[in-house]
C-alpha cells in the first residue's frame, strides 16, 4: 500500500480549510459587526507502534501474515487543523447618521428573538418594523430587558448604556448579554451566534 500520498493530501485538505475561511472573511469585510477567523495547523506526529485492528479475512482465505504487517500502525507525520480562532477586537466605528445603528463597545452581545430561538449578534445596524419593532437587517425582534422593543416614527435617541428614550421618555434597554467564554459561541449564520 503506497502510505506517502497521505502526507501532502492531508496538507491539501488542510489548506482547503484555510482557503474557505479566507473566503468567508472576505466576502464579509463590510459585513456589520462580522468577526473574522484565522487557522492554526499541528503536526500530527507518527504512531509506527500503535497497533490498528487487523482487517481480518474470511477463514478460508490463506494469505500471509507479512502482507497484513503494512497496515499496522502509521510511520508518516501528517498535517492537522488544530483550531480555529475568532478575532473578537472591537472594529473601527463608522458614522453612519442613522440613530438606530449602534456599536457595542463592551464584550456584550445584542440578543435576538428568531423563529430558532434566542440568537447573539454584535451587528448593530437596525431599524423598525412595520409593526413598530426593533429588529435587525434579518427582520427579527431585538430584544430589550421587558421583552420586545416598539417604537413609535417619532425622534429617538440610544444612549451609551443601550437606553432607549423617545419623546424625552424611558421606552426600554437594549439586553446585553455576556460571555464567560466566547469561544464556545457557535457560528449561525447572518452573523449571528
Amino acid at each position: 500500500m503506497q502510505k506517502s500520498i497521505y502526507t501532502p493530501l492531508s496538507g491539501a485538505i488542510a489548506q482547503e480549510r484555510v482557503l474557505d475561511i479566507l473566503a468567508n472573511n472576505l466576502a464579509n469585510t463590510h459585513t456589520v459587526g462580522f468577526k473574522s477567523e484565522q487557522v492554526s495547523f499541528k503536526l500530527l506526529e507518527p504512531e509506527p507502534r500503535r497497533n490498528y485492528k487487523d482487517p481480518l479475512p474470511p477463514a478460508n482465505y490463506k494469505i500471509p501474515f507479512e502482507e497484513l504487517l503494512p497496515l499496522r500502525g502509521n510511520e508518516l507525520s501528517y498535517v492537522g487543523v488544530s483550531g480555529v480562532s475568532r478575532d473578537m477586537s472591537q472594529g473601527s466605528a463608522i458614522h453612519t447618521k442613522n440613530p438606530l445603528d449602534i456599536m457595542l463597545e463592551s464584550e456584550g452581545f445584542l440578543q435576538v428573538h428568531t423563529k430558532d430561538g434566542f440568537r447573539y449578534t454584535r451587528a448593530g445596524d437596525l431599524s423598525i418594523s412595520s409593526v413598530g419593532a426593533l429588529v435587525n437587517k434579518q427582520g427579527e425582534p431585538i430584544l430589550g430587558q421587558r421583552g420586545n422593543i416598539f417604537l413609535d416614527q417619532s425622534a429617538l435617541e440610544i444612549n451609551s448604556r443601550g437606553e432607549i428614550y423617545q419623546q424625552g421618555q424611558l421606552v426600554d434597554r437594549l439586553r446585553i448579554v455576556n460571555f464567560a467564554d466566547v469561544k464556545h459561541l457557535e457560528k449561525v449564520g447572518t452573523n449571528q451566534y
